[in-house]
């Protein structure tokens, strides 16, 4: 799901593996969301681009939730 960490230039890239609707959140290590949004994947193996532009450097949980399933990673900012 998460292609590349650490992130550079506040851009997290995802990549779905399956089709629906995707729940992303991001949250501080203090457990503060500071993203939500949704994502309707259409195509398995589709790439998805999320831009951070106002979020500091540092270490960040991203959830993406599915209809079957919660993953959770942890995500360094550069």
């Amino acid at each position: 799901m998460l292609l590349s960490n650490p992130v550079k230039n506040n851009t997290i890239s995802l990549q779905a593996n399956i089709t629906g609707i995707l729940q992303v959140n991001i949250y501080n290590l203090k457990g503060q969301e500071l993203l939500k949004t949704t994502i309707n994947n259409t195509a398995t193996g589709a790439r998805h681009s999320l831009s951070l532009p106002t979020v500091k450097s540092g270490m960040y949980i991203l959830h993406v939730t599915d209809v079957r399933n919660r993953y959770s990673f942890k995500v360094l900012l550069q």
